[in-house]
């Protein structure tokens, strides 16, 4: 029997793989299936199996991918085999990262569902050329494992290995590219101490080549670490753990840092001397903590609702669509067809303000028992529920007051927190206004997506519907 591709999947979970099974076999395709059951563990590593399919794919194209993808339809597919026909040297996946920023941050690239059929990513609405490419669906013409392959000692565990074929791919003057997907991805990664381990092997391998490596997950910089991403705490908690030793390298100006309006992180603990490139005194790391905590916040906000954004887009059309398949309003429409909510009723929408009437007094200031920064995570989470006001005149008190304590800090530490704060003051009204304006896009979709629930649950198909199947449950009984 002649295949026309080869789809890889090394899967633990039965139940997952099942599902997956059900959509590739839904697929109008011949497609040979290379299931490999690892659920007593016979491959010490994706690399290792993956090695092993290529070694028996009997199509020239080749799909490797986890357990948890389901195919919607065809249409993924059919592009996919296309491009790796026309270009042999061409590995093509669901979602990749590109380097932004000149290397200081990355800009996930995905076209696929996230969980849901209501969560679209919108960053690659077109075929795309990235950097690297994500684990959990990718492929390539067989062609293209003449000249690179599954690295077993670099990726030696359930990580990375995507990215290093990525990475190999364009050292042997080959491409990397992203197709907007009609499919499903039902998990959203795992970043465990094994993952920062695998991650310090990939950056030694790379670092006489690279300054930077992207991916899906984030950043990191081969020569040491980049203190600045949102998940540099877990990452030096797991080295830490490991036993491996780094160095942390302060390399962006303390006034760029404080500028609330970007995305920069710090780590919440000030990296012990012998680690870094930079010495405070202890009362010095406690203030720096307390800025990092601030810092930190505002930055893992915007990154949620900025990623919230994305998926949102389309989210009234989605849930519009999901309300229409309910099995209510479909049998509702069957004895009642002339009777439809028009797509105009679901549009003409509107919401008031997200501040809610709060006040925007300055919030009281309290000491937590003595330390040196006043407030807390609790306190900012409080502050940022009540509105762009409040929460814009709570972080402006709480820079104020942490600015009080420099006075009594060494020569050597103001020069850090100076212009950082002066940076972080500056530049406080415009974050926290951008900032709530994505909160309120947010919350206007769900206030969108609410209101059409509750119009398709009200409507008179929907109503025939439920009295229909709770008649029909009462006579089969």
């Amino acid at each position: 029997m002649a295949y026309d591709l080869s789809i890889a999947c090394v899967y633990n979970k039965l139940e997952q793989f099942e599902r997956f099974r059900h959509s590739v076999e839904d697929l109008p395709f011949r497609v040979q299936l290379i299931a490999m059951d690892n659920r007593e563990r016979a491959w010490s590593s994706a690399a290792a199996a993956y090695n092993h399919a290529v070694d028996v794919t009997e199509s020239d194209v080749v799909l490797f991918s986890h357990q948890d993808i389901v195919f919607l339809d065809g249409s993924f597919i059919s592009e996919f085999i296309e491009k790796v026909r026309e270009n042999h040297d061409l590995l093509v996946g669901v979602a990749g990262a590109v380097e932004t920023e000149g290397g200081y941050c990355r800009k996930m690239v995905s076209g696929m569902y996230q969980g849901s059929k209501l969560w679209r990513h919108h960053t690659a609405e077109s075929p795309t050329m990235v950097s690297t490419l994500d684990e959990c669906l990718f492929g390539c013409h067989k062609d293209l494992f003449s000249k690179v392959h599954f690295d077993e000692e670099t990726c030696n565990g359930w990580h990375f290995y995507a990215v290093d074929l990525s990475l190999q791919v364009q050292d042997a003057d080959a491409s990397v590219m992203v197709l907007p997907a009609s499919v499903l991805h039902l998990s959203g990664g795992n970043r465990d101490g094994s993952y920062y381990v695998a991650q310090e092997k990939l950056k030694k391998k790379y670092a006489k080549s690279r300054e930077v490596i992207v991916t899906t997950c984030g950043w990191t910089r081969t020569g040491f670490i980049d203190p600045y991403r949102p998940i540099v705490d877990d990452e030096l908690a797991a080295l830490d753990r490991a036993g491996i030793s780094y160095s942390v390298r302060f390399f962006r100006s303390w006034n760029e840092v404080g500028n609330l309006c970007n995305k920069v992180f710090l780590p919440s603990l000030f990296p012990s001397d012998g680690f870094s490139d930079v010495t405070l005194s202890e009362e010095g790391s406690r203030l720096y903590s307390g800025i990092a905590m601030v810092r930190n916040f505002i930055s893992s906000k915007r990154w949620l609702y900025e990623d919230l954004r994305d998926l949102k887009r389309d989210y009234v059309v989605a849930v519009e669509e999901e309300c229409r398949g309910t099995r209510e309003y479909r049998l509702g429409t069957k004895f009642l067809p002339w009777i439809k909510v028009q797509p105009h009723d679901t549009v003409m929408l509107e919401t008031g303000s997200s501040n809610g009437g709060v006040s925007a007094s300055v919030a009281p200031m309290f000491s937590n028992d003595g330390a040196v920064f006043p407030c807390s995570v609790d306190d900012l989470e409080f502050a940022f529920s009540k509105g762009e006001g409040y929460f814009s005149s709570y972080i402006l008190s709480t820079l104020q007051a942490a600015e009080a304590n420099l006075p009594g800090l060494p020569e050597s530490d103001s020069k850090v927190f100076e212009p950082l704060l002066r940076s972080s003051l500056l530049s406080c009204g415009d974050a926290c206004k951008s900032l709530c304006a994505l909160v309120r896009a947010d919350e206007f979709a769900e206030i969108q997506a609410e209101r059409v629930r509750r119009l398709y649950a009200s409507c008179l198909p929907s109503r025939v519907g439920r009295l229909l199947l709770r008649v029909g449950r009462k006579l089969f009984r």
